[in-house]
């Protein structure tokens, strides 16, 4: 069998829905290695461990999550209680809303979109428990009504999203690769930039003009050719040299009549 390359292997992996998205972003690193790009390796990196709290997250993982408490009202036990964000104190008011960055892995992404189709996953919100403990002590009856955590209640459909548009992701750079390369298995490291920028930062190509080198010695980076002025430009800016000339010569008769 005719061995398809570390890029081939990342493409089938990627379009083979019975393969874990995580297989494909591992042969990503190495990939990155290999061509020098740091840029794809820090990607497909942070794919697999998570993006920290200072680094932006692709907007494939930000979704829409409604807000849920858990918590006690008198003799019942409330879970998965839909709330506002408006229904937070208002200390945290436009800090914490229906909108989530997905920071995690795509493993435990992967894992929370396998449950069920009914279930769903908790995600907590950001000192989600001193906010608890802020709502209760808004409500005032803290032996009859308390809420114990705050956090994003996210559908396993949703999260099955997101895993479905890093594998697709991972499919856009591998044909980004084959169409901005002359050699997709080995580019370069500016070649795999410009997929990066095109696929995930959603940024324009950009046009790489390579080296050029004659015979053994160094490569040299040659700036354009010179081109020749049009015959009319010249003529236009001669003209226009007469003109002002004529106009200069015409002012100092005149001030010299005047005198």
């Amino acid at each position: 069998m005719t061995d398809k390359g570390l890029l081939g292997r990342i493409e089938d992996d990627a379009l083979d829905p019975n393969t874990r998205v995580a297989e494909a972003l591992r042969k990503c690193v190495a990939f990155g290695g290999r061509a020098g790009s740091a840029e794809l390796r820090d990607w497909a990196s942070r794919e697999l461990h998570g993006y920290p709290m200072d680094v932006e997250v692709p907007e494939y993982r930000v979704i829409n999550a409604p807000l849920a408490i858990d918590g006690v009202a008198g003799y019942t036990l409330i879970k998965g209680q839909p709330i506002s964000s408006t229904d937070l104190p208002d200390e945290v008011q436009g800090k914490v809303s229906e909108t989530l960055e997905l920071r995690p892995g795509i493993g435990e992404l992967e894992e929370g979109a396998s449950r069920g189709s009914g279930e769903a996953v908790k995600f907590g919100v950001v000192r989600g428990d001193l906010i608890a403990k802020m709502m209760t002590y808004e409500i005032g009856k803290p032996q009859v009504t308390s809420v114990h955590s705050v956090y994003w209640h996210v559908s396993t459909t949703a999260l099955a999203g997101v895993v479905d548009r890093v594998r697709t992701t991972l499919v856009e750079l591998v044909a980004e690769l084959r169409a901005g390369s002359d050699d997709p298995d080995n580019p370069s490291p500016g070649e795999v930039g410009n997929a990066i920028n095109v696929v995930i930062h959603k940024r324009g190509r950009v046009t790489i003009n390579a080296a050029q080198a004659s015979g053994s010695g160094p490569a040299q980076i040659l700036p354009p050719a010179e081109r020749n002025r049009p015959w009319w430009r010249t003529t236009v800016a001669i003209w226009s040299f007469v003109v002002g000339a004529a106009a200069i010569i015409s002012a100092i008769i005149a001030w010299l009549q005047f005198r």
